[in-house]
């Protein structure tokens, strides 16, 4: 983890196993990456490459994120769906601002729709309305 934060220049925390909102498989582990927008957005990259880089009986073929609700409208979903090429599932958590978005495609399609996501989060949260444009 050190050399993925040195090699992006983001934070990054992996939470312990079971330390996952309701509606989140308690065997999943979120990891938590912080910074600057560009560190944040080259240590989404760094991290899904690594775990892509695993064993191929190990390495997920899909990402699964929390986002904020937000985002998880269709316009959003289907913009981010054709940018990326990558397919997007959304499950509302209940009692929670998040949505657990399921990223399901190539490495380079699954890192594409996670930066989109990233980049439309600091997009509202600059223009300070929360509101996001049709």
């Amino acid at each position: 983890i050190r050399e993925l934060q040195e090699n992006s220049g983001s934070h990054i925390q992996v939470q312990r196993e079971g330390d996952v909102p309701p509606g989140v498989s308690p065997t999943d582990r979120i990891v938590e990456i912080g910074g600057r927008f560009e560190a944040k957005a080259e240590g989404v990259q760094i991290v899904l490459m690594a775990i892509d880089s695993m064993p191929a009986l190990q390495a997920p073929r899909e990402t699964q994120m929390l986002i904020p609700r937000l985002l998880s409208t269709p316009n959003e979903l289907q913009d981010a769906q054709e940018m990326s090429g990558c397919e997007i599932e959304v499950r509302e958590l209940p009692g929670h601002d998040e949505a657990l978005c399921n990223l399901v495609g190539t490495i380079e399609a699954r890192v594409k729709a996670a930066q989109r996501f990233l980049t439309r989060l600091e997009e509202v949260m600059q223009d300070g309305s929360g509101a996001l444009t049709e």
